[in-house]
């Protein structure tokens, strides 16, 4: 199967660097902490929940769950929104651009 990437933006009023993490994904899905880029190889088609965590350091983070579908050895990959951003004191916004 096609590698999957994916390029998380984060954004934040003040200068406070920006740590990316998943808080849920499939085995072997990674998350540059800095950057926010993505990784992983699927291993098998199917639905897998994933949900990309972005905080400031200071208490600000917010969260953007997906669903990703993996489509078969010659597919690609869908991505099904699960819920708006759920940002805490107005912070953090999460932008995914699928």
């Amino acid at each position: 199967m096609r590698p999957y990437r994916y390029q998380v933006q984060g954004f934040e009023w003040d200068p406070d660097p920006l740590q990316y993490s998943l808080a849920a994904g499939p085995p072997g899905m990674s998350i540059n902490a800095s950057t926010g880029l993505v990784a992983w190889i699927p291993q098998i088609a199917g639905s897998y929940p994933v949900t990309v965590r972005v905080e400031d350091g200071r208490g600000g983070w917010d969260e953007q769950p997906y669903l990703l579908e993996v489509c078969g050895f010659a597919g690609g990959t869908r991505f099904v929104p699960l819920a708006t951003s759920l940002g805490h004191r107005d912070l953090l916004y999460i932008g995914l651009n699928c």
